[in-house]
């Protein structure tokens, strides 16, 4: 009799300790692959082992989607925003959550390397941004609807194609921040405030349109901007060293022999 009724109070104690854990959630999917070309990945949870991305592939919050060289990948979210990342770019699903019936978002995305460009189609009137593009120098708070988000090793950019966007450095201790509207980008470097804004010229748009098929040239990312990201230093050239080393070069594939001086010290010898 004991035992049974030990056996009822261990099975009721279990009843209980189930009702008070919260059940386990899986992760809801926030997004899908809609194109994948070349050598594309997901790291779900952001951990390895990297899979390979095929298109239709469900996202969730924590992946990271990572592109190689002369690879790209588009994905939608369920707002129906499209990100668009070109070759050997990474980002990080941080948060997105969606309530269509009220109007309500909360996204972060962290581009960590390469470029990406980002539609947003559907805009909530909010007191605060309610789409929030992170890097490791900067944070974009999102009121607009088209941008280009470029990250290299010392700065970030941000290119306002469409609407209206606030952007500052990710340290809370640099309080300062500038507004972007159409036709406007600006750098946030590491530990300093961003750049006055800059006027975007549709000669600059064609360029990043060009890096997002094709990557973005490393010189660019290398660099560090002083108040453009167009100036980088010019690719290293080999120097050569001074004298007849080899033959002169002319236009159209034409060349000469060097003409060949005395060795220094050689005497010339004439003949009697």
């Amino acid at each position: 009799m004991r035992r049974t009724h030990a056996t009822g109070l261990i099975l009721l104690a279990f009843i209980l300790l189930g009702w008070l854990l919260p059940a386990a959630v899986p992760a809801a999917v926030v997004g899908a692959m809609t194109q994948v070309e070349g050598q594309v990945e997901i790291l779900k949870g952001g951990k390895l082992p990297a899979v390979p991305a095929k298109v239709k592939d469900g996202l969730e919050p924590l992946d990271m989607i990572r592109t190689k060289s002369k690879s790209r990948a588009q994905v939608r979210f369920i707002d129906d925003t499209l990100l668009t990342i070109a070759p050997s770019s990474s980002i990080v699903i941080q948060e997105y959550m969606y309530d269509g019936a009220k109007g309500s978002r909360q996204a972060t995305l962290q581009l960590s390397r390469g470029l990406v460009y980002t539609v947003i189609n559907r805009i909530h009137k909010t007191e605060q941004p309610d789409f929030i593009m992170k890097t490791h120098t900067a944070v974009l708070g999102v009121r607009g609807t088209r941008f280009f988000s470029l990250v290299g090793v010392k700065y970030t950019a941000f290119f306002q194609e469409v609407g209206l966007t606030e952007v500052g450095n990710v340290s809370p201790a640099i309080p300062q921040r500038v507004k972007l509207v159409g036709q406007e980008y600006s750098i946030v470097k590491t530990a300093r405030p961003p750049l006055p804004p800059r006027r975007l010229t549709e000669a600059d748009l064609m360029r990043l349109r060009q890096w997002l098929k094709d990557g973005v040239p490393e010189r660019f990312l290398q660099f560090d901007p002083v108040d453009s990201l167009w100036e980088p230093p010019p690719p290293r050239s080999t120097v050569l060293p001074p004298g007849p080393v080899g033959p002169e070069r002319l236009p159209e594939g034409l060349f000469k022999p060097p003409t060949l001086g005395p060795s220094p010290g050689h005497t010339p010898h004439h003949p009697l």
